[in-house]
């Protein structure tokens, strides 16, 4: 009778635990994933066009942990480059009305970084490149932040039409001599690459 006790009681500490996690997880409104509406949630703090260009531009910002967002709000719990072969997370560099992405490149092969005009709207925390809409800042502290990013498209066989692939990133801020070295690292244009 007391291993039986036990047991229940071990089987509703591990039930109490799976479910304590839960809670952290953000819900997304997904308004339409066809376009380039970037999703957003309930809890967003608002970020201002100071605090993004004394606080965020002049940084680099490495992918620390990265979520694709399902159509239905929710996202995966499995980090999305686990299995990705061909693509890895990138780092991204803001400094006055550009950003440059450092990333591997498995076409080329190369490290490599990338130069983009950049925009911030404080209405809707939103960084657009090249003119379109790229990501929203969901979550800002001075050393990380947390947004949703549109990073692809996918063909969506159950609606038979494309549709935006957006991920849940975490950014942490990187220090003066790791931005370095990732300059020193990825010090190959992708645009050089292209026009071959």
């Amino acid at each position: 009778m007391k291993k039986l006790f036990k047991l229940l009681c071990l089987v509703a500490l591990v039930a109490t635990m799976a479910g304590c996690g839960d809670d952290e997880f953000e819900v997304f409104n997904i308004f339409d994933t066809t376009n380039y509406e970037i999703p957003t949630t309930s809890d967003i703090d608002k970020v201002s066009e100071s605090t993004f260009n004394n606080n965020i531009v002049g940084y680099g910002w490495k992918q620390t942990e990265t979520h694709e967002i399902n159509p239905d709000g929710s996202y995966t719990r499995e980090d999305y480059w686990a299995y990705m072969v061909g693509g890895g997370p990138a780092i991204w560099e803001f400094i006055p009305n550009e950003m440059i992405s450092y990333f591997w490149s498995d076409a080329i092969p190369a490290f490599v970084f990338n130069r983009q005009s950049c925009s911030y709207n404080e209405n809707d925390n939103i960084v657009s490149i090249d003119g379109r809409p790229f990501m929203r800042i969901i979550h800002y502290s001075d050393t990380q932040i947390k947004v949703v990013a549109r990073v692809g498209v996918t063909f969506d066989k159950d609606k038979n039409q494309n549709r935006n692939v957006f991920l849940y990133i975490t950014l942490r801020r990187l220090g003066a001599e790791e931005l370095e070295k990732v300059r020193e690292k990825y010090n190959q244009n992708v645009n050089d690459f292209s026009h071959q």
